[in-house]
């Protein structure tokens, strides 16, 4: 069975032999109560599922009741399924490793003006600092209109372009009211976007982690397939690292929403909030950035089973500030040009790597001295899928996913695609 240790997911490699009829009813008592073992998602009534199996239009708020025994089968063969093809795919590349040698990426990003660079933060005593002299500070955060309530501050599935988000993170938390502004904020993410939401509900300055920034570009920069198959190593560090600390988790408690994709069996979008315990959330957390091979370690649930990238049935997302590096979801704050596909899942350059911080950075900057225009009338009425056929929350992605592959076949060299590339202003 899936279990847990030290509150990382991880999968038994060997099964001991069988069972004695008291060692069988033993194991469905701890069945019964699993939460010894493995945390579920969230306990709380309001989860909210979309699913493809469901009619249009429904959309259901009471508690999921736990799988039949069909629908556990099924949980634990696609488990399994993708702790085998994780396997076989990674020692696929152990050998390759051997005998080619990872590519190193190539600068494809233009920045004239920059105020940052990989050398100077790399030979600062203190690259928060620096950051924090270079950067001009942002004007206030927009007050919320209705005190009463919550203003969502929403970061879309970003892959690799998580460091973008980032930047747009450190702008918001560096404006001179964030911190009367922050009790009124409530952070939602999917995805790599779930990381950033939970470190800002965590009270945890974005800043602070980017000498884990630089040296996890430098790590991964000549690694045969990037991040493919280290992402779960790189991730989950420091996602304990931060809600280990009982402070950060009751921050973040009861003003985070996590978006991942369960299976009933079909895919559906399900929201995780109002965590009752640390486990729950990270499970939450880890379970929304999973993507099979990409991300080595699955994640399991008790009450949902498996949990999937919540950027699946969820690429679009909502709320009342959305942050995202896709410019074809509606975001709020958004790059001016797109970046090339292959930053998805491939580190950048390391001048790439710092340009993308700062892009997110002065984006966000420029939204707020232009009065933070708002997007979300617009995002609603093009991706509000409770009156559409639910199968339609899968055609964001659709889209995003046809323009990476196209780039990747046509290659990202191409002058279609390095025309975008470069900002000179």
């Amino acid at each position: 069975w899936p279990s847990g240790s030290s509150g990382v997911l991880i999968c038994q490699e060997t099964l001991e032999g069988p069972m004695t009829d008291m060692e069988q009813e033993e194991e469905l008592l701890d069945a019964q109560e699993i939460k010894e073992s493995i945390s579920d998602v969230s306990t709380d009534a309001s989860l909210s599922r979309h699913s493809l199996s469901e009619d249009d239009g429904l959309e259901a708020s009471s508690p999921v009741e736990k799988p039949s025994w069909g629908l556990w089968c099924f949980h634990l063969v696609l488990y399994y399924s993708c702790v085998l093809l994780t396997a076989v795919v990674l020692s696929i590349r152990s050998i390759l490793e051997r005998l080619v040698a990872g590519k190193p990426a190539t600068q494809k990003l233009e920045r004239p003006k920059a105020k940052l660079s990989w050398d100077m933060l790399t030979s600062a005593d203190d690259p928060a600092k620096l950051v924090r002299e270079v950067l001009p500070i942002p004007p206030d955060f927009p007050v919320p209109k209705d005190p009463k309530e919550d203003f969502t501050v929403t970061f879309g599935p970003c892959a690799n372009l998580m460091i973008y988000t980032g930047g747009v993170a450190c702008c918001l938390q560096r404006c001179p009211n964030f911190a009367d502004v922050k009790p009124k904020l409530r952070f939602r993410g999917n995805s790599s976007g779930a990381f950033i939401a939970a470190t800002m509900a965590a009270e945890i300055e974005i800043m602070q982690l980017l000498p884990e920034m630089l040296s996890w570009t430098e790590r991964f920069r000549n690694r045969l397939w990037g991040i493919v198959g280290a992402c779960s190593a790189s991730i989950t560090e420091i996602v304990w690292r931060i809600f280990s600390r009982a402070e950060c988790f009751e921050h973040a408690k009861s003003c985070l929403s996590i978006g991942v994709t369960t299976f009933t069996p079909l895919p559906g979008s399900l929201v995780a909030e109002n965590f009752g315990s640390a486990d729950e959330l990270v499970t939450a957390l880890l379970g929304s950035c999973y993507i099979p091979v990409a991300f080595e370690v699955p994640q399991w649930c008790s009450k949902h089973g498996p949990l999937w990238d919540g950027g699946i049935c969820d690429f679009a997302s909502q709320g009342d500030l959305v942050v995202s590096p896709f410019e074809s979801v509606l975001p709020d704050i958004y790059p001016e040009e797109p970046y090339p596909k292959c930053f998805s899942f491939f580190p950048p350059h390391s001048a790439d790597a710092v340009s993308l911080f700062e892009d997110g950075y002065m984006d966000c900057l420029r939204w707020l001295q232009q009065g933070a225009p708002a997007r979300k009338a617009t995002r609603e009425e093009t991706f509000h899928f409770t009156d559409q056929s639910s199968t339609r929350r899968l055609g964001p992605l659709l889209s995003e996913g046809k323009r990476f592959l196209l780039e990747i076949f046509r290659g990202h060299d191409s002058p279609d695609a390095l025309k975008t590339h470069s900002k000179t202003e």
